[in-house]
C-alpha cells in the first residue's frame, strides 16, 4: 500500500513504525558470480527498462498511473504494460535503489524442503481431492524423500519396461511391493499383498504428478519401445535424406519387395507360378526411378544384379522388348552412381566388392531395422502398391470367411507383369508431383516444377558429374559372382553343370 511521506513521519514518531536494525535486503548486494545467469538476465532487462526513468530524477513518477507521468511515455516507447513498468520501479525503489534490486525472487519461490519437512507426516498439506471433501475421509499422504524413492523405482521396475504396461497398473504394483503391510491368501490361495487404509497411502494423482515432473521422454520411450524402434520413428528429425545428393548420381537407392499379385505361366496360362520380386532403383536427388528388375527369384544377388543390368541399359531398347515406343528423353538414364544405398542383403558381401573394385561406385549398407535411411525407395514401394498392383487381377487382399481365393484371379504372365510396371515408372517419372520436395533457391528461381524427370534434366544441367557411364557388358561382366571353373572331355563344369564345348 503507498504512503506518503507526513503519514509515515507520523508513524515513526508515534511508534506505529519502526526503523529496523538490518536491512531485510542485504543479501542482494552479493558478487556477480553468486548470481545464476538467468536471474542476472532477468535484472538486466528490468533495469534497462526503468533506468531511464530513474536515472533523470523525475518524481511524477511517484504519481501513479497519472496522464502526465513519463511512465506512460516509456510504455508506448518500450512496448510493455504499465503494471510491469511500475512493478519493477517499485522493487528498484524498495530494495534500496541499486540494479540487484531487480533480481527475481525465484529462490523464494515454493516449499523448498517439502520432501524432508518434519511436520510433513502430521497433517497433508494441499487441496483435498473431490472425493475426499465428498465423503470427509481423509486421502492421500505427503510426499517424502523415501516416498519419492519408491516411486522412482516402481517406474523403472513396472513402467519403464518393454511390456509397455499403463501408468496406473505400474502404480498399482508400486503399491503392493512398497506400500504393502504384510501378505495374505486369497480364496484361491494365492498370496497377494496387504494394503493399508486409503489415507496411509499415497494417490494415484501423486504418482502421476511426480512420474511427469521427473520423467525423461526419451529415455523412457527407449525403455518402453526398444532402441531400434526409438531409432526408426522417435528420434529427432534432423534433416532430408535428399540433402546427402549434390545431383543426379550421387546416391541411388535400391530395395526388393514381393510384389502382391499372383502371376500366370507364359507356357500355359492354367498355372499359377506365384508372386514376383521387384527391385527399384531409384536416384535419390531426383526420385528418378533408373532401374527396375522383376524375376521369380527370391529378393538376392541375382536380382539385384538384373537391376543394376537395367540402370546401366538403354531404356529406349528396353521399353521396345515390350513393345513400349519412347524416346530417349523420355527416360535417360543408363549409369551408374557413386554411391549405392542398400540394406544389408544382397550388397553386403563379396558381389558387392567387385562393383566397388571394378567403378569405384561405394556401398551404403544401413543400419538394421532402419528403413528409415533409404525412405524415398521404401515410399515408392508403397506408391508401386496403391497406385498400380492392388488394381490388378491376382493381386494380394484380406479375405473374409468363406471369400474367393484370390490367387484364382491371377491373369497376367510374367512379360505382361513386366511392361505393366514399365509403363507405371514411365508414369512416375513424369507424372509423380514431389509435394513436400525441398526445392533450393535456385531451383525455385528456374521455376522447376518437382516432378522427378523435370529435376533430373535441371540437375544434369546444373549439378552434373556424379553420374559416370559404362559399357553394358563391361558392367555384366563385373556383376556375375565369381566361382571355379573346370575345362573337361565333357565340356566346361560350373556350378555341379556341364556346358557344351561349342
Amino acid at each position: 500500500m503507498r504512503r506518503s511521506r507526513e503519514s509515515l513521519q507520523n508513524a515513526l514518531d508515534s511508534g506505529g513504525a519502526r526503523v529496523l536494525p538490518k536491512d531485510p535486503y542485504a543479501y542482494l548486494i552479493r558478487p556477480e558470480r553468486d548470481i545464476k545467469e538467468s536471474h542476472r538476465k532477468h535484472r538486466d532487462e528490468a533495469f534497462d527498462l526503468i533506468s531511464p526513468l530513474v536515472e533523470n530524477g523525475d518524481t511524477r513518477i511517484f504519481q501513479f498511473y497519472g496522464r502526465n507521468s513519463p511512465v506512460t511515455d516509456l510504455v508506448k516507447s518500450k512496448r510493455c504494460t504499465k503494471s510491469k513498468a511500475y512493478r519493477e520501479l517499485r522493487r528498484y525503489f524498495q530494495r534500496g535503489q541499486i540494479k540487484n534490486a531487480n533480481l527475481p525472487l525465484y529462490d523464494n519461490c515454493g516449499w523448498r524442503d517439502r520432501l524432508d519437512n518434519p511436520q510433513a507426516a502430521q497433517k497433508k498439506v494441499g487441496r483435498p481431492s473431490k472425493l475426499s471433501a465428498a465423503t470427509g475421509e481423509p486421502r492421500g499422504i505427503n510426499i517424502t524423500r523415501d516416498v519419492l524413492q519408491s516411486f522412482r523405482a516402481g517406474i523403472k521396475l513396472f513402467y519403464d519396461k518393454r511390456l509397455s504396461a499403463p501408468l496406473s497398473r505400474a502404480f498399482q504394483q508400486t503399491l503392493e511391493k512398497f506400500f504393502n503391510c504384510g501378505y495374505h491368501q486369497n480364496k484361491n490361495g494365492v498370496w497377494v499383498a496387504s494394503l493399508p487404509p486409503a489415507h496411509e497411502l499415497p494417490t494415484y494423482r501423486q504418482f502421476k504428478y511426480w512420474y511427469n515432473k521427473e520423467r525423461k521422454p526419451r529415455q523412457s520411450q527407449v525403455a518402453r519401445s526398444g532402441t531400434a524402434r526409438f531409432n526408426l520413428s522417435g528420434r529427432a528429425k534432423l534433416g532430408n535424406s535428399t540433402q546427402m545428393a549434390y545431383g543426379p548420381g550421387s546416391i541411388f537407392q535400391v530395395d526388393a519387395t514381393i510384389g502382391d499379385v499372383y502371376l500366370l505361366s507364359s507356357l500355359n496360362r492354367r498355372w499359377i507360378i506365384g508372386r514376383p520380386v521387384i527391385y527399384f532403383i531409384i536416384d535419390l536427388f531426383s526420385r528418378l526411378i533408373v532401374g527396375l528388375s522383376i524375376a521369380l527369384e527370391g529378393p538376392s544377388w541375382l536380382g539385384a544384379m538384373l537391376a543394376l543390368e537395367n540402370s546401366v541399359m538403354d531404356k529406349v531398347a528396353f521399353c521396345a522388348d515390350y513393345d513400349i515406343s519412347i524416346e530417349y528423353s523420355d527416360w535417360p538414364t543408363h549409369h551408374l552412381p557413386e554411391a549405392l544405398m542398400a540394406d544389408r542383403g544382397e550388397f553386403e558381401g563379396y558381389n558387392a566388392d567387385q562393383l566397388v573394385n571394378a567403378f569405384s561406385t561405394r556401398v551404403y549398407n544401413t543400419s538394421p531395422y532402419r528403413a528409415d535411411l533409404k525412405g524415398v525407395v521404401e515410399q515408392h514401394i508403397d506408391i508401386s502398391n496403391e497406385k498400380t498392383i492392388h488394381w490388378l487381377p491376382g493381386r494380394v487382399r484380406k479375405r473374409e470367411r468363406g471369400d474367393r481365393d484370390y490367387r484364382l484371379d491371377a491373369a497376367l504372365t510374367l512379360w505382361e507383369f513386366r511392361k505393366i510396371m514399365t509403363l507405371a515408372a514411365l508414369h512416375h517419372n513424369h507424372h509423380q508431383y514431389l509435394e513436400d520436395y525441398p526445392l533450393e533457391a535456385d531451383m525455385i528461381a528456374d521455376r522447376v516444377e518437382p516432378y522427378p524427370i523435370n529435376l533430373w534434366n535441371w540437375g544434369l544441367k546444373h549439378r552434373s558429374g556424379c553420374l559416370r557411364k559404362q559399357d553394358i557388358e563391361t558392367v555384366r561382366l563385373n556383376l556375375l559372382p565369381e566361382a571355379e571353373a573346370s575345362v573337361t572331355q565333357n565340356g566346361i563344369y560350373f556350378s555341379n553343370l556341364h556346358g557344351n564345348n561349342e
